[in-house]
C-alpha cells in the first residue's frame, strides 16, 4: 500500500469523466467560496483536481493557484482556465513534498481530499508544510468525514452502484463501490469499477482502488496544534452529498 495519494487512480478514465460524475455537488463550492473571496491575499487550492472550485472562483476575481498529483488533471483544469483567459499558476506536487515558490493567505484542501493520503506520519508531514506555505495570519480549511458514521456505508465486499454520468455522444459511465473497512487502522481501502457504456452497451470496465484514513475530531485537532497551528476551530458541515456531515476545521498560523 502507497501512503501518498493514489496519482494513478486520478487518471485516464477518472479525470475525463470527473466533471460529470460530481456535477450535481454544489454544496463545498459555495462553502469554500467564503474563504476564498474573504482572503486578504493570495489563495491556493490543494487537491483541486479539474479546477471544479478554483476554476470558479477564478471567474470571480480570485488570486488562487492550485496543486495536484494527477497531471491529467491538471492539463484539464488548464484548459479551462486558458478558455477564458485568466491566469493561475498549477503544480503538479504531492501535498507532503509541498515546495512552492510563495506564501499563500488562505490554503484550503475540500472533500475529504486530505484523507487520501493514508499514512499518519505523511499527514502529519503535510500540515507541516501547509503550515510553511502560510503567510504570518494566514488561515488553513480542510473538511475531513468520517466514513464508519455514514448511513449509507459501503459494507465489507460488497459492490454497491454509486454516481453515473452521460455525455452527449451517447457514452455513459457508471461507478460501483466496494469498500475493505481496517477499523483498528482507521484505514478504508476503496475499490472502484468504473463501467463504460455506448449507447446502453457495454464497452470497458475498468477497477481501481484508493485509501482512505479517517480521524476523530480530537485526534485531527491534536494533530494541527503539533504542526503548529493556532485558533483552530471546529464545526460540522454538509461538503459532500456521499460524505453525509463532516467536520470542518479552519486553523491559523500566528
Amino acid at each position: 500500500m502507497s501512503d501518498t495519494i493514489n496519482q494513478k487512480h486520478y487518471s485516464g478514465v477518472v479525470a475525463e469523466w470527473y466533471d460529470a460524475l460530481i456535477e450535481s455537488e454544489e454544496n463545498d463550492i459555495k462553502y469554500y467560496q467564503k474563504f476564498a473571496e474573504e482572503s486578504k491575499g493570495p489563495v491556493l487550492e490543494l487537491a483541486c483536481g479539474t479546477g471544479r472550485l478554483l476554476f470558479p472562483y477564478l471567474k470571480e476575481g480570485v488570486q488562487i493557484d492550485g496543486v495536484d498529483v494527477s497531471e491529467e488533471m491538471l492539463e484539464i483544469c488548464k484548459k479551462k482556465i486558458d478558455s477564458m483567459g485568466l491566469k493561475s499558476n498549477l503544480y503538479m506536487q504531492d501535498i507532503a513534498d509541498l515546495d512552492l515558490p510563495k506564501q499563500y493567505q488562505t490554503i484550503f484542501i475540500a472533500g475529504g481530499s486530505f484523507q487520501l493520503i493514508s499514512s499518519f506520519q505523511r499527514a502529519l508531514r503535510a500540515m507541516k508544510k501547509i503550515y510553511n506555505h502560510l503567510l504570518p495570519g494566514g488561515k488553513f480549511v480542510v473538511d475531513i468525514f468520517r466514513p464508519l458514521d455514514r448511513d449509507n456505508i459501503i459494507q465489507d465486499g460488497l459492490w454497491v452502484k454509486g454516481r453515473e454520468a452521460q455525455n452527449h455522444l451517447g457514452k455513459k459511465i457508471i461507478v460501483y463501490g466496494s469498500n475493505k473497512n481496517n477499523i483498528d487502522e482507521q484505514l478504508i481501502k476503496g475499490l472502484y469499477k468504473y463501467e463504460l457504456y455506448d449507447n446502453d452497451r457495454l464497452t470497458d470496465t475498468m477497477i481501481g482502488e484508493i485509501y482512505l484514513r479517517w480521524y476523530g475530531k480530537y485526534e485531527f485537532e491534536m494533530m494541527l496544534e503539533k504542526a503548529g497551528f493556532k485558533n483552530i476551530k471546529m464545526e460540522m458541515n454538509e461538503i459532500i452529498t456521499v460524505h453525509g456531515k463532516a467536520f470542518v476545521f479552519t486553523a491559523e498560523k500566528e
